[in-house]
């Protein structure tokens, strides 16, 4: 409860794969980086670009566990950041409460991730909840506190979702093809400013 002694926080659980994950990818990320450093110029600013991705992952992960809550008062629902930035909604403005599961793509085959979406009278998502972070009686609560009878759908696509729900998933998958051309004209600007710096320097 909060010092008001009114609104319900509901913390998420860490995953211990997740922490030992983290773990293995902050360790790994900062020997890939220490030998990236031990060549040229180009290859001393990936190194430390990669002992900073190393060290921010757990970071952010910390933070996730420690700030991020469900919140729970009388009349309002709302969520709180890994930074503790919280976003509260009356329940009047929420006009559908909906469980779906959202099969992202991967390399390594389809991700399954089942979530709880709060809506707006105007189709779009208020908060996306993924389920798996928290227990099943956190999230029956805060379901049960938003006033409206919990939608079941079925599996849907990043697209699909994205279309019927706008804001559930993020940009990169709601615009799979767009992501995809920034990402190479990033990868492509990067090469170039190797190539010149390289050139440069001779």
């Amino acid at each position: 409860m909060d010092s008001l002694g009114q609104r319900s926080e509901l913390a998420p659980h860490a995953a211990p794969r997740l922490v030992v994950g983290f773990g293995l990818v902050a360790v790994l990320g900062l020997l890939a980086g220490a030998i990236a450093m031990r060549g040229n110029e180009a290859a001393l600013v990936l190194g430390s670009g990669t002992i900073l991705m190393a060290i921010a992952a757990p970071v952010c992960y910390w933070l996730w566990l420690a700030n991020t809550r469900l919140l729970i008062g009388p009349g309002v629902v709302g969520y709180q950041n890994l930074l503790g930035g919280q976003r509260v909604w009356p329940t009047s403005d929420i006009a559908r409460a909906v469980q779906l599961v959202i099969v992202y793509p991967s390399r390594y085959g389809d991700q399954a991730k089942a979530a709880l979406l709060l809506v707006g009278a105007d189709g779009r998502c208020l908060q996306k909840v993924r389920i798996a972070a928290w227990s099943g009686d956190d999230v029956a609560a805060f379901a049960a506190a938003n006033g409206r009878s919990l939608e079941y759908l079925g599996s849907y696509s990043p697209v699909e979702a994205n279309r019927e729900f706008p804001g559930s998933v993020g940009w990169m998958y709601a615009y799979p093809g767009r992501s995809a051309a920034i990402a190479a004209g990033i990868v492509v600007a990067i090469g170039a400013t190797v190539v010149l710096t390289h050139l440069s320097s001779r």
